[in-house]
Order: structure tokens, then C-alpha cells, then sequence
């Protein structure tokens, strides 16, 4: 009986994992950066702003929320680059000045960054620094806790929140082989 009940749990414990990891694949079309101004090239002038920012690449668009500290102004633009760290590369993709929302994009451009992110960067406009005063260059997102949410457009398409403690409790009963009770581990 126990074996049954174990083989179950096990089950059950597979399916959510499996589950969570489906949800979370998700992951794979975020990416972040690091903002800083001593990124840019050449160095900006007059800030020691940072930020940072979370992107979300679906079907022909990009959504993004980009966090900014200390700019010496409004931001009058920011874009996606194609460059690698150290060289400035042209505009792919306009984020019209907005710190969060969904823009459009090429598909080849959403392709060309799941292949190289590291090849594109998030460069922020201000007055002061009209070339760009905080850049960063983009890298694969990874989800650091127990869940993740992923960013929308306004029709809610790729809403999902991952709950990872699931599939980490379904590995813990699978790789031991039992399920914890609140009085004594289960062992078939």
C-alpha cells in the first residue's frame, strides 16, 4: 500500500514538475541588463546613473520595464543597439522613449537576439547625454527565487507566473525516492 501511495506522490510530483517546467520555459525569451553610464561608449559625462531592465521577447514584438536611478534628466529616448560590449552599433529597435510597454519588432531582430543576446545593448537618452548615459548589454534572464512573473502586452498574451517550488519538491521526492510527511519520510 505504501508503495502505491509513494508511486502516486511520484506521479503527481513528476506532472508538476513537468508543469513547471513547461511554464517556465517562458524564461528562455527574457533577458535582462545591467545599466550603468560607465558602459557607454565612450564613457558619459556628468552622472553616475545605473538601472536596469527586464525584456520579454514574443512573437514580433518586445516588452520591456527598465528601471532607472540618478539620470541628470528626463529620458528623451532609449533603444536596442547591435554591438558588443565596447563598440557602438546601430539602432534595431525603438523603445519610443518609454520606460515600460510592448513595442513592435522585426522577427529576425527577436531571432538574431535568442541567438547572440550579448550582441545587443539597451542605450537611454537624456539631454546631457544626448549619445546615451546609461547602456547595458543584454544577457539570457535568470529567475533567482521561488517564482517569476513574465511581462505582457496590454491583451495579456504570455501571462504566466512560474511557480518553481513545485518542480524543486518534485525533484527532492523523485531524486530520493519518497515524500516527506510531517512526521517521517516515505520510502517505498
Amino acid at each position: 500500500m505504501l508503495r502505491r501511495i509513494t508511486l502516486a506522490v511520484g506521479l503527481l510530483a513528476t506532472l508538476v514538475l513537468l508543469v513547471s517546467i513547461g511554464i517556465a520555459g517562458a524564461v528562455g525569451n527574457q533577458f535582462s541588463a545591467d545599466l550603468s553610464w560607465d558602459n557607454e561608449v565612450p564613457p558619459a559625462v556628468g552622472t553616475t546613473a545605473t538601472g536596469s531592465a527586464l525584456f520579454t521577447l514574443n512573437a514580433g514584438q518586445i516588452c520591456f520595464d527598465i528601471t532607472t536611478s540618478g539620470l541628470t534628466g528626463p529620458v528623451l529616448a532609449d533603444h536596442i543597439h547591435n554591438a558588443p560590449a565596447g563598440s557602438n552599433g546601430g539602432v534595431v529597435v525603438s523603445l519610443q522613449g518609454l520606460l515600460n510597454g510592448c513595442v513592435a519588432a522585426n522577427q529576425q531582430i527577436i531571432d538574431d537576439i535568442h541567438q547572440d543576446p550579448e550582441d545587443f545593448y539597451l542605450n537611454v537618452h537624456t539631454a546631457v547625454n544626448p549619445g546615451g548615459e546609461i547602456r547595458g548589454q543584454l544577457e539570457p534572464f535568470v529567475a533567482v527565487g521561488g517564482s517569476t512573473s513574465f511581462l505582457t502586452d496590454s491583451a495579456g498574451s504570455n501571462s504566466s507566473i512560474a511557480l518553481l517550488a513545485g518542480g524543486v519538491a518534485a525533484v527532492v521526492a523523485i531524486v530520493t525516492g519518497g515524500w516527506y510527511t510531517r512526521r517521517r519520510w516515505l520510502r517505498s
